[in-house]
């Protein structure tokens, strides 16, 4: 898809700092998080995981080309809508439902990216939020109420796999964190790799990437696909952990939920995306806040990110190490008429 690009080689996208290396310290945390938590803090965390998922598209839309990934929430409900289905209608185990529902989604991204590749990042950013709000009307209304339950919602079937329900306790918790762990994988070798530079290529200068041989369309349409397969693994997810399912989940304020976590903890961090939403989802829970205060923190926590730390909180702690490392560095240093 690409002749040359116009950036060296050795450069990657923003989101791909810290490498394995971190993913793997997170992985080893979490990991432990069962031996140190309650059964409520374990299941909580793992409802996160979910949201984090569908978070990390918004994040890698983001900090790819700009991209307000608004409609993520329609996608999330597109992913849950679809498990509960395929786990009534098929003898399917949960991880082929999730499968299942990943490919939804890239199908649905591809589909949405054709429509809106052309689109500059406003009017883009405006379509996707029409469409989460347009998805989460038309489930409430009477025309699809057999499938989602309108107001009221529906229950989800619980999923199996390899013959354990995984709708609570550990089994619970350690899908969810293999499938994140498995998304951040996947986005870090997809990111760091020729689309990633392609994708760098594009943001840098869309014209000259285009005269360079980078298709752009194309590449838009392959970011926009991945974004909301993400989107809609999330919300599969988190159907299945939380057993019910209702269209007003989806709706403006989880769009402006997962906006939040992914810009609180840093759209441009492989993990940030992550830190953000259990800042914003896992500790209100804890603390059993209510669900107007939550979105009350929310609102509070992205005001005051925005305002002192531009780029998320894991670039004020980048930042923060840098500065304090920069003078232990130069004291290091040999002065200048020194002996060696």
């Amino acid at each position: 898809m690409t002749a040359s690009v116009p950036f060296s080689v050795g450069e990657r996208l923003p989101l791909v700092r810290g490498g394995l290396a971190s993913l793997a310290g997170c992985g080893a945390l979490l990991a432990l998080a069962p031996l140190l938590l309650s059964d409520y803090q374990v299941y909580a965390l793992a409802v996160t995981f979910g949201y984090a998922i569908a978070a990390l598209g918004f994040g890698i839309a983001y900090s790819s080309l700009g991209i307000l990934a608004l409609g993520q929430a329609g996608f999330m409900a597109f992913g849950a809508f679809a498990s509960i289905v395929l786990l009534e209608s098929t003898k399917l185990p949960f991880g082929a439902v999730l499968a299942l529902c990943l490919l939804l989604g890239l199908a649905c991204g591809a589909l949405y990216g054709l429509l809106a590749s052309r689109l500059a990042l406003f009017p883009l950013a405006v379509v996707g939020f029409a469409f989460a709000f347009l998805v989460m009307e038309v489930g409430n209304g009477s025309m699809l109420e057999r499938l989602t339950g309108g107001e009221t919602g529906r229950p989800v079937p619980a999923g199996k796999v390899f013959g354990v329900a995984v709708d609570q306790g550990l089994p619970m918790y350690w899908l969810s964190l293999g499938v994140l762990l498995a998304c951040l994988l996947a986005a870090w070798l997809v990111l760091r790799s020729s689309f990633g530079r392609a994708l760098l290529a594009i943001k840098r200068d869309e014209v000259l990437a285009a005269s360079c041989g980078v298709h752009v369309a194309g590449y838009k349409i392959a970011l926009l696909s991945l974004v909301t397969g993400l989107g809609t693994l999330g919300g599969a997810l988190v159907a299945q952990f939380t057993n019910f399912a209702s269209p007003l989940q989806f709706g403006p304020a989880l769009t402006v939920s997962l906006l939040a976590m992914a810009l609180v903890g840093g759209a441009r961090y492989l993990l940030g995306p992550l830190v953000g939403t259990l800042i914003l989802d896992t500790l209100p829970h804890l603390v059993k806040m209510r669900a107007d205060d939550r979105q009350v923190l929310v609102g509070i926590v992205l005001l005051a990110v925005l305002v002192l730390a531009r780029n998320g909180l894991l670039a004020w702690v980048e930042d923060g190490w840098r500065a304090w490392r920069a003078p232990r560095r130069s004291s290091s240093l040999p002065r200048e008429g020194a002996t060696p």
